[in-house]
């Protein structure tokens, strides 16, 4: 009978002593396997290598994206724009003597502090990066001005921003009224497009409530106007919850106002505190004929309805969070922009 030798492997008949290596192959044992190569190779280092270079990455990604927020807050905190809080939400009597003269901007004067006044000026510096100027200029370098022959008379152009609560049936009329222009465009639960007669609409609009106004000043085209309107803890910039705007102004031609806005809704789910922040962009070009305003519905659902605590110091708009009819479902937050442009001749 032929054995192997368990130090050389030789085959030889059976034997106490190997032929070729001479050891004794009844008392010999071999030695064991090294640590480190046990180790190496297992298959949990290799599994627990991946998972590590996963989570690495996800954390890399995440401490970006947290940079770029806080740096796109600061800037809009201390950027060119001026922000000042609001107070209260005020309702505007459809009854009173008073509403049928009260222009739009006189609105936001018996706002009690709900006015919010931000100035933007020329842009002659760099833009903010990801904003819609921004990116208008990379994709267009010569700007919005430098093509064709814009119509200087549109500039400086007035833009009232209102954050408003309106009855659910009131602002279905609205909409109806506008699906003629084919502009009403529709993203998830949020509806956008031009409003016909803005101004009458707002003074005769019954139930309707003011909550917070911001004035932009546009003295050119492509000059971006940035701003936030939501809580304000400080603290952490990522965990502020509102709204993120841009509006980016073109040349008006036609007699028609053009433009783009976008929207960067960033809010947490209450009834789901183990869900990140929910962050989502709405919006798009608009363009608008004279006395046309532009609308957005359904920017805040109504399932982030919550009480805030003191530190975070939550702008006029978020007190719709208390009303019982916008919970209930008889109202609609409501975004609405008002264009008012000035020509040189009536400067």
């Amino acid at each position: 009978m032929l054995v192997n030798c368990p130090r050389c492997g030789f085959s030889q008949p059976k034997d106490r002593y190997c032929a070729s290596c001479g050891v004794d192959m009844e008392l010999y044992r071999p030695a064991g396997v090294p640590i480190w190569k046990k180790i190496l190779k297992s298959p949990i280092l290799h599994v627990s290598l991946v998972f590590v270079m996963v989570l690495v990455s996800i954390l890399y990604v995440r401490q970006k994206q947290r940079e770029e927020l806080r740096a796109r807050v600061e800037y809009l905190r201390g950027g060119p724009l001026l922000v000042e809080r609001g107070k209260k939400p005020v309702q505007i009597d459809a009854s009173s003597e008073a509403k049928e003269q009260l222009a739009p901007p006189q609105v936001a004067a018996a706002a009690d502090g709900a006015k919010k006044n931000l100035e933007v000026t020329n842009a002659s510096g760099e833009l903010p990066a990801g904003s819609l100027a921004a990116r208008s200029a990379t994709s267009n370098p010569a700007g919005p001005a430098s093509t064709g022959n814009p119509n200087p008379a549109a500039f400086p152009a007035k833009i009232n921003v209102y954050y408003m609560e309106v009855e659910t049936a009131t602002l279905n009329s609205w909409i109806e009224e506008s699906k003629a222009s084919n502009q009403i465009r529709q993203f998830d639960d949020v509806l956008t497009g031009p409003l016909l007669q803005v101004k009458q609409k707002i003074r005769a609009a019954k139930g309707l409530k003011l909550l917070q106004k911001i004035d932009l000043n546009i003295s050119t085209p492509g000059a971006p106007a940035e701003w936030f309107a939501g809580t304000h803890k400080g603290s952490d910039p990522e965990s502020e919850m509102g709204f993120f705007s841009s509006l980016v102004m073109g040349d008006s031609r036609d007699g028609l106002i053009r433009g783009e806005i976008e929207v960067q809704r960033a809010f947490r789910d209450p009834n789901d505190v183990a869900k990140t922040m929910e962050r989502i962009s709405y919006g798009g070009p608009f363009e608008l004929a004279s006395g046309q305003g532009f609308f957005m519905r359904g920017l805040l659902p109504r399932k982030f309805a919550t009480d805030f605590e003191e530190e975070t110091h939550p702008d006029a708009y978020l007190t719709i969070f208390k009303s019982r009819n916008y919970r209930e479902g008889q109202t609609e937050f409501t975004l609405i922009l008002d264009f008012d442009t000035t020509s040189p001749q009536a400067r």
